[in-house]
């Protein structure tokens, strides 16, 4: 899979958070080889780490956030998946067509 600069920069806040699979990921890390911009891009998305690094050190935050997070954005995904292909479903499709007036 080829991606654009763009798309690898999308992924490379993924890769800090090693949220990439590890085939994207070494995909990446042979892009950011070649590419300078998107070198560079590493590198300031590296820098704002750093400086919220410090100050997250004193948060409280619960050891099971990421996991509770990932949950409820997956059923919230499927919630939407479901709202949507109820109004695809060819049976209501003929309901919710406009009437025409008959002349």
């Amino acid at each position: 899979m080829n991606l654009n600069c763009r798309e690898y920069q999308h992924q490379i806040t993924l890769l800090l958070y090693e949220e990439l699979t590890e085939e994207a990921g070494l995909e990446l890390e042979t892009h950011l080889r070649e590419c300078g911009d998107c070198k560079n891009a590493l590198e300031s998305e590296k820098a704002l780490h750093s400086a919220f690094a410090g100050d997250m050190a004193s948060w409280d935050v619960p050891s099971d956030l990421l996991v509770e997070s990932r949950k409820a954005l997956a059923d919230e995904l499927d919630r939407i998946e479901k709202k949507r292909s109820w109004w695809r479903m060819p049976a209501f499709s003929v309901v919710f067509t406009p009437m025409r007036l008959q002349e």
